[in-house]
């Protein structure tokens, strides 16, 4: 693991957007907001280990596909779909799509056979939703080109904020560790409203997928291993980069806690791992 956040932090800082200096501005949709999270924190990562040159990229759970047009602003990239499960979340998209870059309903866990097969899978926030997510994980090995490779970030469960209690209307969505509390007297005290980019509903939803999934890195570890995915790369961090568009803080790598078998499941608030076929 490398401690070790300053190309990430240069990208993010350079240039004269307000957004890349640190914070979401009001009013930003949730398609800006994941542009601007995959042009300052992904795509700086993956270019520290490996070419996105001429890749295909598949983002799942792409949501409304502000990935997918990041990568087509940047350039390098052959193309890129976006995988996403709401049929209705691709119809009020303002991603327009084109030959090479699309937006299209796909669920992980049951690909059609007319998806192609990926040089690179991306799936930032995503596993911790799923609770079959060794099936999702094979499934995706499946769709991966020979060479081929996996992008995944996620908090883990027993994180601070990993029972993703910032979708609370009141004081809970600032509480470290309030989702640890039994499921009923969370939920009440987590109680959703409604969101920039989902109703109210939808965010109870994922606070429920979430808890059922109880993703924590020793499991997604194990996970991968079961899939016959080998880590290439892994960043543990306790100030997670996306916290620098959304929050202004500066990110922090985990150092000597990733290390530490159970102290970093608490410690830790976000994971990267760049992962390939083994073998």
């Amino acid at each position: 693991m490398r401690a070790e956040t300053a190309p990430i932090m240069s990208a993010m800082t350079a240039g004269d957007d307000s957004t890349t200096r640190g914070h979401l501005l009001p009013g930003f949709s949730y398609f800006e907001y994941q542009r601007i999270v995959c042009r300052d924190v992904l795509i700086p990562w993956l270019e520290e280990h490996l070419s996105l040159e001429g890749l295909l990229v598949g983002d799942f759970g792409a949501h409304h596909g502000g990935m997918v047009d990041a990568l087509r602003e940047d350039g390098r990239v052959a193309g890129a779909i976006g995988l996403e499960l709401s049929e209705d979340v691709v119809a009020s998209s303002p991603f327009v799509s084109d030959e090479s870059f699309r937006l299209e309903r796909a669920d992980v866990l049951a690909p059609s056979s007319d998806i192609p097969k990926f040089d690179l899978v991306v799936l930032h926030e995503v596993l911790e939703h799923i609770p079959d997510y060794e099936h999702a994980l094979a499934a995706i090995r499946s769709l991966l080109r020979e060479r081929g490779q996996v992008f995944i970030s996620f908090p883990p469960y027993y994180s601070a904020f990993g029972g993703h209690q910032q979708y609370a209307r009141g004081a809970a969505r600032f509480t470290p560790f309030v989702h640890l509390l039994p499921a009923r007297l969370f939920y009440r005290v987590a109680e959703p409203g409604e969101q920039e980019y989902m109703t109210a509903e939808g965010a109870h939803e994922d606070l429920v997928s979430v808890r059922r999934t109880r993703l924590t890195l020793a499991a997604a570890e194990c996970a991968f291993a079961r899939a016959r995915l080998d880590v290439v790369a892994r960043d543990l961090f306790l100030v997670r980069p996306e916290y620098t568009i959304r929050y202004g803080l500066k990110a922090r790598g985990a150092g000597v806690l990733g290390k530490l078998p159970l102290a970093r499941e608490l410690g830790v608030n976000g994971a990267f791992y760049l992962l390939r076929r083994a073998g």
